[in-house]
């Protein structure tokens, strides 16, 4: 009886001393296990991708409520200066939290708060005097909305009534200034152009069949403070950015003051 019991204690001491040195060296050899693991995924697996991925000639945008805003610049075209001196910073709308440039794949969608070229934390005003779904400042420059989703009018995306002072035609070639509507011309063509029905370019694209170079009109619109934006009129589809189908009067007004200079309107 005295072998048997020996023989029992020494089978259970075994057994205790397995379990405790499992329950002891499990837990960190797994942990080890687990970061070498994800370690490795990170640097061999061929479906994680390292952005940025490829050169992207990224336009200067930032996108604000689903809104998509571009820089129109102090010279956004050549032959064209822009005063922002009267432009006043409104309340602060929150900041940028992500930039593409140098850090967004090809493919990367945008997101409210992102912005292309514009640092992160950069912060974002209303300006004073325009509603914040038409115009924005951040980083001392002026972004402009070119659509709307929420937008029924042209004048819901457009903030400019009573604001334009000319309007001119440029060339679609270089962009220099050709002309200028009459003052009369200029309050017919607004009060039109804003009543149109906004559907967005996407939708005037795809009922152009392309919407190419044939048949655009490069036309400026000048604002009261100094600052200016072009828009494109392609008048043989008689279809209007930023995303419109215009009217026969629309149409006759533009190609009236189109000619104008060589008929003796000027």
């Amino acid at each position: 009886m005295g072998m048997m019991k020996k023989f029992v204690y020494l089978i259970l001491l075994i057994a205790v001393c397995i379990s405790g040195c499992t329950s002891r060296s499990e837990p960190n050899a797994a942990s080890a296990d687990s970061v070498n693991l994800r370690g490795v995924a990170d640097i061999q697996d061929p479906k994680v991708k390292h952005c940025p991925d490829a050169e992207i000639d990224y336009i200067d945008a930032l996108m604000w409520n689903d809104i998509q805003y571009r820089h129109i610049g102090e010279t956004d075209s050549i032959f064209t200066s822009q005063d922002v001196s009267k432009l006043v910073k409104g309340k602060e709308l929150g900041e940028i939290g992500y930039t593409l440039a140098d850090n967004a794949c090809m493919g990367y969608k945008m997101k409210s708060g992102d912005a292309t070229f514009l640092p992160k934390g950069t912060k974002v005003y209303e300006v004073v005097g325009y509603k914040s779904t038409f115009r924005l400042l951040a980083g001392e420059k002026l972004y402009q909305s070119d659509g709307n989703p929420k937008a029924h009018t042209v004048s819901d995306v457009y903030d400019i009534e009573g604001r334009v002072s000319k309007i001119s035609f440029e060339s679609t070639y270089d962009g220099h200034h050709l002309s200028y509507f009459t003052e009369e011309a200029v309050s017919e063509f607004i009060e039109e152009y804003l009543a149109l029905e906004y559907v967005g370019f996407d939708e005037i694209y795809k009922k152009g069949k392309g919407l190419g170079d044939t048949g655009r009109q490069f036309l400026r619109i000048h604002l009261d403070d100094g600052t200016s934006f072009r828009i494109s009129y392609w008048t043989e589809e008689n279809l209007i950015s930023p995303g419109a189908a215009g009217t026969d009067k629309l149409k006759t007004i533009t190609i009236l003051y189109m000619i104008g200079p060589f008929i003796g309107i000027h």
